[in-house]
């Protein structure tokens, strides 16, 4: 939430647009929840579906590499031994 007001108020400042407009481009969440808010609002539902959608690609992208980072992390790692009794 707070996180997402930053992201949303810097990107307001940066672009010219409104704060909501903003933040609903910065909201994590379902793009048609989004662009139902930004549409009845009276936001810019053109650069609030663009943000979401650059949003979206990105994390396409990018899922899969951290996925891949953290296993070949892991496959380093010494297996532990279990504690024998």
């Amino acid at each position: 939430g707070v996180i997402c007001a930053l992201l949303g108020w810097a990107l307001s400042a940066w672009t010219g647009t409104s704060l909501l407009t903003g933040y609903l481009a910065t909201t994590p969440g379902g793009l048609a929840a989004v662009l139902a808010v930004s549409a009845s609002t009276g936001s810019d539902v053109t650069f609030v579906a663009c943000v979401q959608l650059i949003r979206l690609v990105s994390m396409l992208i990018a899922a899969p590499l951290i996925a891949q980072l953290l296993m070949r992390r892991a496959a380093r790692k010494p297996a532990e031994d279990p504690v024998s009794v």
